[in-house]
């Protein structure tokens, strides 16, 4: 009698897909193929770049190249504040209709 263990199968390859190139339809403040636009986390059954906004973070940047918003998986809007030296100066995240500042 021979016994043959049941291994699962293993999960398929996952790739993370990296966007660059940002522009003013995008929500930026300029044209930049060297700025990340978007990052597609793998899709959970087939391992592929997914097209779900639920497995996207996206990102805007102002004219000084400054990330002034990220959008994460959960649909919140993190913004960023600078002020005319281009120093942080604090921002907020929107939670569907809820803001909060920091």
């Amino acid at each position: 009698l021979s016994l043959d263990p049941l291994l699962p199968s293993p999960p398929p390859d996952q790739t993370t897909e990296y966007v660059y190139g940002v522009e003013p339809s995008d929500g930026s403040r300029l044209h930049s193929l060297d700025l990340l636009r978007r990052i597609k986390y793998p899709d959970r059954t087939t391992g592929e770049p997914s097209g779900n906004a639920t497995d996207q973070e996206a990102f805007t940047y102002n004219a000084l190249t400054q990330r002034i918003s990220q959008t994460d998986q959960n649909g919140n809007v993190h913004a960023f504040g600078f002020d005319v030296l281009g120093r942080p100066v604090g921002g907020k995240w929107k939670r569907g209709r809820t803001t909060f500042s920091h």
